[in-house]
């Protein structure tokens, strides 16, 4: 039987079917971090992107995550600066606690936001974090991955005024959010979505996060799949000019610590609170997508291009 020869056209849409799965998943590497990077916004913490554990939701690895007692380790990213809250459509990420963790059953990464709760006024200053903790409406377990759906959990405000709508202990849905405020949204001015890790949460904590998506209005949604070895630092460290907001998060395993947490007597989930996680600590620009986006590698946006011209010539050669 002859075999006959690729065509060009042939080689080409051979290429671009290939390279379709890259598109769909921004595939974030310490060479090509995609305005990814890890903060230690208290010490002692750090973080890392690293192979595994066990099969990670996407890919072969994930955000790796370690904290002390009183540290506090955010991944994050200025991408979304300026979206309103109001145009998001899909949120969904996993966390698994390492089975080895000292931290409480109940602890995972936690997504947040930095938040302008009226994105059309002229206060651009910081007003905090919107912070979504699983164990507000799921049951964490360890050593095991769990995906989270936000949209239908709970959210928390660490500072006015979210904070006298959605406190720690009353926490807020989505739409309990967007109806308390229409206009709300990631800070424009050096606003970041961020995972983290630490609130205190007094024992400390070893776990992992991967394939965090959000999805906009009128635009397809957006996985990031944490992938390879190595550190992403930030340019600077943010700083702990809002800290105070962490005092929410003085979570001991026992649960009766959480200042602000009192009034969730029947709630287990604040023992090693990741609702502590305040996260309001640092607000400070430290990760601009000029400093930390790669263009080089499998992740960059030149390298399915690169491909289809490698195939074009492979296929011209053989013609």
């Amino acid at each position: 039987m002859k075999v006959r020869p690729l065509t060009v056209r042939t080689a080409a849409l051979l290429v671009m079917a290939w390279s379709l799965p890259a598109q769909a998943d921004t595939v974030v590497t310490p060479q090509a971090p995609h305005g990814w990077c890890f903060a230690e916004e208290v010490e002692a913490g750090e973080g890392s992107l690293v192979v595994g554990p066990e099969t990670p939701p996407s890919g072969a690895g994930s955000a790796s995550f370690v904290v002390d007692g009183a540290g506090r380790v955010i991944l994050r990213n200025e991408s979304l600066a300026g979206t309103r809250l109001d145009k998001v459509t899909a949120l969904e990420y996993s966390t698994r606690q390492d089975p080895k963790s000292p931290g409480s059953d109940i602890l995972a990464v936690s997504l947040q936001f930095d938040v302008d709760y009226d994105l059309t006024d002229a206060d651009g200053e910081w007003q905090g974090r919107l912070v979504y903790e699983p164990y507000y409406t799921e049951e964490p377990e360890k050593g095991v991955w769990q995906t989270w759906a936000p949209l239908t959990g709970e959210w928390w405000a660490s500072e006015e005024p979210g904070s006298a709508t959605c406190p720690i202990s009353d926490a807020c849905t989505w739409a309990g959010v967007l109806e308390a405020f229409p206009d709300a949204g990631i800070r424009a001015s050096s606003g970041a979505v961020l995972l983290k890790a630490g609130g205190p949460w007094t024992a400390g904590f070893v776990g992992h996060a991967d394939a965090l998506t959000v999805g906009l209005e009128a635009q397809d949604p957006t996985t990031w799949d944490f992938e390879g070895e190595g550190a992403i630092d930030c340019p600077e460290e943010p700083g702990d000019d809002d800290d105070s907001a962490d005092d929410d998060d003085s979570a001991d395993d026992d649960d009766s610590a959480d200042d602000d947490d009192s009034a969730d007597d029947d709630d287990a989930a604040d023992d090693d609170d990741g609702a502590g996680d305040d996260d309001s600590a640092g607000e400070g620009p430290v990760c601009s997508t000029e400093d930390c986006v790669s263009t080089v590698g499998p992740g960059s946006s030149g390298w399915p291009a690169l491909l289809l011209l490698l195939g074009l010539a492979w296929a011209r050669r053989r013609s």
